[in-house]
């Protein structure tokens, strides 16, 4: 998974000290236009005990 969106990384940095929320959620559009790498599996726990059902 090395496919790197140059341009989207360009427009789409990652701002410094983030809160939990915009981490999250940059690392989800990261992932939709983005195959650089994987969300990081930290964020990804996080995000699965925030989607109610899932597991």
């Amino acid at each position: 998974m090395n496919k790197l969106n140059k341009e989207w990384h360009l427009h789409h940095r990652m701002p410094k000290n983030t809160t939990l929320e915009q981490r999250i959620q940059w690392h989800l559009e990261h992932k939709q236009n983005c195959a650089c790498r994987d969300i990081p599996q930290k964020l990804k726990e996080e995000i699965r005990k925030r989607k109610p059902g899932k597991s």
